[in-house]
């Protein structure tokens, strides 16, 4: 009898465990997901940082070496046939080298002062985006609808209980509802 209760106390004590570690999961989970976002975020703050150097460098550079560039020049990112992110406008200003991950789309812009502007910078995975004034000194980064730098994608109207309906083909009055807006 007694072998009984040891063998059922340890079940119960394996079952706390199991909820402690449950428990643990739950708090801790949520936790860890936030600061790896954060870490990401902060990443590409500092992305946008060394883009925005070196396009100060660039201009430094192009003002020692040469008299002929014309301003404002505008640094633009797009996504190529390929689904790989490029500088649209290479031929047409030069490579803003820098290491790390080109941008998915925006625009870096610097004027005649060597004042950088940064517009509607989106990151690779498009959740975060960069902006920048001409005389403000950082960026702002955030995320990418939050800032308003791209749209949040439509949502779709759902047909959850589809019915059937009897429709006379030839009633001109028939509206169709596509969207939640209609």
């Amino acid at each position: 009898m007694e072998v009984n209760k040891n063998k059922r106390f340890i079940l119960i004590e394996l079952l706390a465990v199991i909820v402690v570690l449950a428990i643990i999961l739950v708090i801790a989970v949520p936790k860890i997901l936030e600061v790896i976002e954060n870490a990401k975020l902060k990443a590409y703050e500092d992305s946008v940082n060394l883009m925005i150097k070196q396009a100060q460098l660039d201009y430094g550079s192009k003002n020692v070496t040469e008299n002929n560039t014309e301003y404002p020049v505008s640094y633009e990112y797009g996504i190529d046939s390929d689904g790989e992110t490029i500088q649209t406008n290479e031929k047409e200003v030069g490579l803003l080298n820098f290491k790390g991950d080109k941008p998915s789309e925006g625009t870096i812009v610097v004027d005649e002062l060597g004042k950088v502007t940064v517009q509607n910078l989106v990151s690779k995975d498009r959740k975060f985006c960069a902006i920048k004034g001409a005389g403000e000194k950082n960026a702002t980064v955030g995320g990418a609808t939050e800032l308003n730098c791209i749209e949040e994608p439509e949502k779709k109207v759902v047909d959850v209980k589809p019915c059937e309906l009897e429709i006379d083909k030839n009633d001109e009055n028939i509206m169709y509802i596509d969207s939640v807006e209609d």
